[in-house]
C-alpha cells in the first residue's frame, strides 16, 4: 500500500514538472496522463491531481476545453481536500478551500465557507490567506462585509508581509472614504509607498 501510494504522488508530481517545464522538456499530454494516472488510482486517488485536472481541462491547456471534465475532476478534488483538511489541518490547504469556495470551483459559491477556512489558514500564519481575508472582509458585495477586520488584515499584510497590493487596497479605501472612513493622510502615505514601487494605479 506504501509503495502504491509513493507511485501515485510520484505521478502527481512528475506531472507538474512536464506540466511547466521544470527540470524536463515541457509536455502537456504527458503531464494530462500521469495526472489521470494519479487520480484515477484505485486505492489511493490523488486530490492534487484531480485539482490539476480540473484547471488543465477549463483552460484547454493540451486537452481543448472541456467544462464538463472540468467540473468532474473539480467537484473531486474540493471533495478531497475537505477530507484530507479535517484530518490533518494545512494552511495551504485551508487558503486552497477558501479559494475554491469562494469562486465556486467544485462547489457553490461561498463567501463564508471562504472565509471560514481563511480564518483557520490566518491562525496558522499563512501570508496568502491574510491578505486574502482582508480583500474578502472589505467588499460590501458579501455576506462576510466587515470594514473593521478587513482594514485589519490589510494593514497586518502590509506592515508584516509588506504586501503592497494590500496597501494599495487600504490607500484606495480610505481615499474613496466607502467602504472606510476617508482618511486622506493615512491614503497618501500609503498610495505614495505603492507608487513609488512602480505600481502606475
Amino acid at each position: 500500500l506504501r509503495r502504491q501510494r509513493q507511485m501515485c504522488i510520484r505521478d502527481s508530481a512528475l506531472g507538474c514538472l512536464y506540466l511547466r517545464g521544470q527540470g524536463v522538456e515541457k509536455d502537456e499530454s504527458r503531464a494530462l496522463e500521469l495526472f489521470l494516472t494519479a487520480a484515477e488510482h484505485e486505492k489511493q486517488p490523488n486530490a492534487y491531481a484531480m485539482y490539476e485536472l480540473g484547471k488543465m481541462y477549463r483552460r484547454g491547456v493540451g486537452t481543448g476545453i472541456d467544462e464538463t471534465r472540468a467540473e468532474h475532476w473539480d467537484k473531486l478534488a474540493y471533495k478531497a481536500f475537505v477530507s484530507i483538511e479535517k484530518i490533518s489541518p494545512d494552511d495551504k490547504l485551508q487558503y486552497r478551500l477558501g479559494y475554491m469556495a469562494l469562486h465556486g470551483i467544485g462547489t457553490d459559491p461561498s463567501p463564508e465557507t471562504a472565509y471560514q477556512y481563511w480564518k483557520k489558514a490566518v491562525k496558522l500564519q499563512n501570508k496568502d490567506a491574510l491578505y486574502a481575508l482582508g480583500k474578502l472582509c472589505l467588499d460590501n458585495r458579501n455576506p462576510t462585509f466587515s470594514p473593521r477586520e478587513g482594514e485589519r488584515y490589510l494593514w497586518e499584510s502590509w506592515k508584516k508581509h509588506q504586501n503592497l497590493q494590500a496597501a494599495y487596497l487600504l490607500g484606495k479605501a480610505y481615499a474613496q472614504g466607502i467602504v472606510l472612513p476617508r482618511n486622506m493622510e493615512k491614503a497618501l502615505e500609503l498610495l505614495t509607498a505603492v507608487a513609488e514601487k512602480g505600481n502606475p494605479y
